[in-house]
């Protein structure tokens, strides 16, 4: 009987070890689990984490596909120069390792996909013998936004001194507004402005004689005759423009101001000197707005490559990738023009006088696909009307009484374009 108890207590014995055994692993299993989860949220925040560090490369990367200086390889060292800037601390903080950081950008999509590998060492995973978790995150951003093309087209007579707060009203507007096209930094070649100030005639400046075929005179010279009248044929036989002079009117005077042919601004020194150009403007003169409209449309026409080149050269009209603009600004009515019997009427009816040209030289650039802005300043309810015709669009004229309204009217036009310029 003895034999048979001490049989059952070594029975009992041996089960308490098994138990003991068991309850071992399990609590080593419990604690592998809990470290597990613990550790799988880690990876959770650090996944998050990094995708948001990708998201943010992935979209910078994207915005340099419209810079004209750089290239894929370029493109692709910036975008692993900003990734391990942005993820550096945080790799610190939370003991992650980078590798294989790799950047694809796509022009023909405007897309660039970038990627990453990710290992982190794990907390309580260790128990289980799980050291660390590795896995990849990516990232695509598809960006495009379209370059701009824009023309100020500023109305320089003599009415804008009577007061001269007209003019210094204007000139604090069109500087807000070229301070306002590039606060956003955009990149080379993305926004180019040029500037054609008017009165009586336009100051054709060093294009003078390219654009009347070597006339004599200048530097100032009104609009062309025949069938390129209000076109914008590239200057040539049939197709050039006259010098202007008295003889043809007698209210014609040369401004002072000279066009500005389309210039990129982002640099300082550059954008200072076209505000120093604003600055400068100087009034005298009737109103010859068809020449002003003209010469806003010749300075982002594609005809216009021969006169207008290299990085003052406007892109070609259908190009999807491009916005071209015509701001036109006046205080009054159009009242000279230099051919037909109607040279100095008002009326936009009366066949050859200013207003008229203006109507069909609106109507040519709007079916180009320009997009045309007016702002009449303290203008009579007649120009109003002409500047809304021109324009089309009753969203796209705006009229201004003081200086604030003018610097809101610029900055307004402004932030149509650059809706246009991030949507398609």
């Amino acid at each position: 009987m003895s034999g048979l108890f001490s049989k059952f207590e070594a029975f009992q014995r041996d089960q308490r070890g098994v138990v003991a055994i068991i309850f071992g692993f399990s609590i080593v299993f419990l604690a592998g689990v809990a470290g597990l989860a613990v550790d799988t949220s880690r990876q959770m925040l650090v996944s998050q984490k990094t995708g948001d560090l990708l998201d943010a490369t992935a979209m910078m990367a994207a915005k340099l596909l419209d810079a004209e200086e750089l290239n894929d390889s370029q493109i692709k060292e910036r975008a692993e120069a900003y990734f391990n800037a942005q993820a550096n601390d945080f790799a610190m903080q939370k003991k992650v390792t980078y590798s294989n950081f790799k950047t694809t950008p796509n022009r023909s999509q405007h897309q660039v996909d970038v990627t990453v590998d990710v290992r982190m060492p794990t907390t309580l995973g260790k128990v289980v013998s799980i050291d660390e978790m590795a896995f990849k995150r990516t990232s695509s951003v598809v960006y495009k936004s379209r370059k701009l093309e824009i023309v100020l087209v500023l109305d320089v007579t003599g009415s804008m001194c009577e007061p001269c707060a007209k003019i210094e009203s204007l000139r604090a507007a069109a500087k807000s507004m070229i301070d306002t096209l590039y606060e956003g930094r955009p990149t080379k070649g993305s926004v180019r402005v040029a500037l054609v100030p008017y009165a009586a005639s336009v100051n054709a400046g060093g294009t003078f004689g390219a654009v009347t075929g070597g006339s004599s005179g200048g530097p100032c010279v009104v609009e062309r005759t025949g069938f390129q009248q209000t076109t914008d044929a590239s200057p040539g036989f049939g197709s050039y423009l006259r010098a202007g002079n008295t003889d043809i009117n007698s209210r014609f005077t040369c401004p002072i101001d000279t066009v500005k042919p389309l210039t990129d601004l982002r640099q300082n020194d550059s954008r200072n000197a076209f505000k120093q150009s604003i600055d400068n403007l100087q009034t005298n003169g009737y109103t010859a707005g068809h020449i002003g409209l003209a010469w806003g449309w010749y300075t982002v026409s594609p005809n216009w490559g021969t006169v207008f080149s290299g990085d003052a050269k406007p892109r070609d009209y259908d190009n999807e990738d491009n916005i071209k603009a015509v701001v036109m600004m006046t205080d009054g009515m159009f009242n000279a023009a230099y051919t037909g019997d109607n040279k100095n009427s008002e009326s936009p009816s009366a066949t050859d006088s200013s207003a008229h040209q203006a109507l069909a030289l609106c109507s040519a650039m709007r079916a180009q696909g320009i997009q045309l802005y007016t702002v009449s300043y303290q203008a009579p309810t007649e120009a109003k009307s002409l500047l809304e015709t021109c324009a089309a669009d009753p969203n796209n004229a705006y009229e201004a009484e003081d200086t604030g309204d003018l610097v809101m009217s610029f900055r307004d036009i402004v932030g149509k374009l650059q809706m246009m310029r991030l949507t398609k």
